[in-house]
């Protein structure tokens, strides 16, 4: 009996996530056929992706595949043929650098009120006010406000 409840909690929630969805292709005049196909993409790439991550991609992928979305594997293996092939590429070592900075410096300007100064700068926000009067000394004498 959870199982049946279960499952008619996920037939309800796919439906009030598809009913938007349905009236936007309608709307854009998107033929059914058209987006049963994008559907039927987006299946496959969810469940080759879960199988890549569970480390069970390999030769049989495309039975598995067929097995877990219920298509017949000439669908998916029509689908998986038609995709681009991506070359799987791991970052370099600079650029996984720079993004860990690059995320260290965002949450701590988030951590400060959401906004740098050179943020406040760029939007007009920061003024020369608050610097007028002041004599250049020698560097580092002096501090922003």
């Amino acid at each position: 009996m959870p199982g049946e409840i279960r499952e008619q909690f996920l037939k309800q929630a796919v439906e009030e996530l598809l009913l938007p969805l349905a009236r936007l292709c309608v709307g854009r005049g998107l033929p059914f056929a058209q987006a049963e196909a994008l559907f039927k993409r987006a299946y496959v790439a969810a469940a080759r992706s879960t199988r890549q991550e569970q480390g069970l991609a390999g030769t049989r992928d495309v039975s598995q595949v067929a097995v877990a979305t219920g298509l017949h594997r000439r669908e998916v293996r029509r689908i998986r043929d038609a995709e681009p092939r991506r070359a799987v590429q791991r970052p370099a070592p600079a650029t996984q650098l720079v993004r860990r900075w690059l995320s260290k410096k965002t949450a701590a300007v988030l951590a400060h009120g959401g906004r740098s100064w050179r943020a406040q700068a760029f939007s007009g926000t920061c003024s020369a006010a608050p610097l007028e009067g002041r004599s250049a000394g020698p560097p580092g004498s002096w501090q922003w406000p």
